[in-house]
């Protein structure tokens, strides 16, 4: 049976809230730099994040091309890492929903990433773990927590 004549095919997972897929309907009338500064990311990433990507997607954790990362070489094969906004949103989101002011035994503190193939689930799940290491260390060294922990 042709894609189109499933009748599977296209069934949303939730209903829109005010134009937005569920679970970000907050996010949805943010821009990318109040997501960003909520999260208190610098240009878009968490802290431990490198800024720059190498257009191959090598690696500097590879020894054979660690030395296509050295500064002095970085030209035209570099590239800046930047999440999308749809990402950065889902991040954000992520975070609202698991931390509550007040502990709260019965609230859940998962959320399901569910999207095409390609949108960024685990560049969003990688910037997440980021962002809760980020977030360990200030609380360790007792440094200013990101706006959206603040509160």
């Amino acid at each position: 049976m042709p894609l189109e004549m499933n009748e599977n095919i296209g069934i949303a997972f939730g209903e829109p809230i005010e134009g937005a897929d569920p679970g970000v309907e907050i996010e949805f009338g943010m821009a990318y730099d109040q997501l960003s500064k909520n999260l208190d990311f610098r240009k878009g990433l968490p802290f431990v994040f490198n800024a720059k990507r190498h257009t191959s997607g090598y690696t500097a954790w590879d020894p054979k091309f660690a030395s296509l990362f050295d500064p002095k070489l970085r030209a035209e094969s570099m590239e800046d890492l930047r999440l999308h906004w749809h990402q950065l949103a889902g991040v954000h989101a992520i975070v609202r929903m698991i931390f509550t002011p007040e502990p709260e035994p019965s609230h859940c503190t998962g959320v399901l990433l569910a999207d095409e193939v390609g949108l960024g689930k685990t560049f969003q799940a990688c910037t997440t773990i980021g962002f809760l290491g980020e977030l360990a260390v200030r609380q360790l060294k007792k440094l200013t927590l990101p706006p959206i922990i603040g509160k």
